[in-house]
This record gives structure tokens, sequence and C-alpha cells, in this order.
């Protein structure tokens, strides 16, 4: 964990903040319960240092959710492989999307538990989601998307499936994990003309 000494200024200070708030978050999983003047203990900063580069916690709070997605975005890339079939593709990122956050619930909450600001456009569909737009629009290129809808409101329809079944597998305990991973498979065999079947059995 990089933390910022009594010379970080700039940059390397503010993302020292940010790495603390994100770690802080996951080790308490309750925003409540996460202290400026814990942030500024752990980073090496004072108070006025950290405020300077976030005017409220709150703000701080968000862009610690937001770096915790991004660290998410990048470990889903190296869980998945860019297989040849797109569908197969799209149920081995709707599976791995699932496993991960059912295997880390408390990371999973902090991903989701602040609000967000929006992107700067309605066209940009921000970060956690450009990958599977991508991946949608590969299914569409190869002619096996079903859906008439424009690759954004399919990606976000997947998308929020399979959130859905992680929350529904984190507040249920008894449900099975194998059945939520072919309800994910199922979600991207909907959307596709393709078999997402043997990619989205479970493990």
């Amino acid at each position: 964990m990089a933390r910022g000494g009594p010379d970080a200024t700039g940059r390397d200070l503010r993302a020292a903040i940010v790495e603390v708030a994100t770690a802080l978050l996951v080790e308490h999983g309750d925003a409540d319960r996460v202290s400026i003047a814990a942030i500024c203990a752990r980073a090496g900063c004072t108070p006025p240092s950290l405020y300077h580069y976030f005017p409220t916690k709150e703000h701080l709070l968000q862009e610690a959710s937001a770096n915790a997605l991004g660290d998410f975005s990048r470990t889903l890339r190296r869980r998945i492989d860019a297989a040849a079939d797109p569908v197969d593709e799209l149920a081995a990122r709707g599976r791995e999307y699932l496993l991960w956050g059912l295997a880390h619930p408390a990371q999973y909450r902090v991903l989701f538990d602040r609000p967000r600001p929006a992107p700067d456009s309605a066209a940009e569909p921000g970060s956690g989601l450009t990958d599977l737009v991508d991946n949608v629009e590969r299914c569409r290129a190869a002619g096996v998307l079903t859906s008439p809808a424009d690759s954004l409101t399919v990606a976000t329809a997947l998308w929020a499936t399979v959130h859905g079944l992680v929350l529904l597998g984190l507040t249920n305990p008894g449900v099975p994990h194998g059945l939520l991973t072919s309800a994910a498979a199922e979600c991207a065999r909907a959307f596709t003309a393709g078999s997402a079947g043997a990619a989205g059995a479970p493990r």
C-alpha cells in the first residue's frame, strides 16, 4: 500500500489518500466507521492536507469507491480470456463477475454503496461497463446478438442482472452458487443466438 509521507505532495499524496480510504472501506465494510483521522494516520498526512484535495469526506469516499471499481475491472480482465467466441466470453464475464462478488462480499459492497457522479456524457458508460459494452459489440459484429437494442442498453441489462444475482447470493446464503452461475449463463444466452452453456456452467 502506497503511503504519503511528510514529503509526499501533489498527485502522490492525493493518490495515497484515495488508496488508504479504499483499503479502510474494504476493511470496515461501512463508510461510517471510516474516519478522517484514521485515513490521515495511515496516509501520513494532516486533515488540512486531506481537505485540500477533497472538500468533504463524502467526496473522498466517492472517489475511493470509484477507485475500487477500477481495481475490480482490472481483476476481471485478468480472469477472463479474450475468447475467440464472443458469446463464450460474455458468459465467462458474467460468471467471473458473479464468483468474485460472492467470494469478496466486503469489497463488492464498497463498489456500490456510495453514489458516484454520472459520466460526463450519456453516451459514455463509465468505468466497469466499457469492457462489457465492447463484448456486446463483438457479439453484434458476429451476428449472434438477438436484441435490437443498442449495445449500451444490452450491456446495462446484463450488468444489472448479474449484479442482482450477486446481491441475491450475498443476502441469501442458502441459495446454491451453482444455481446462480447457471442463471448468469442463461442471461448471456437470452441475448444471443450462440450457446453459452459450456462457458457458463458451474466449475
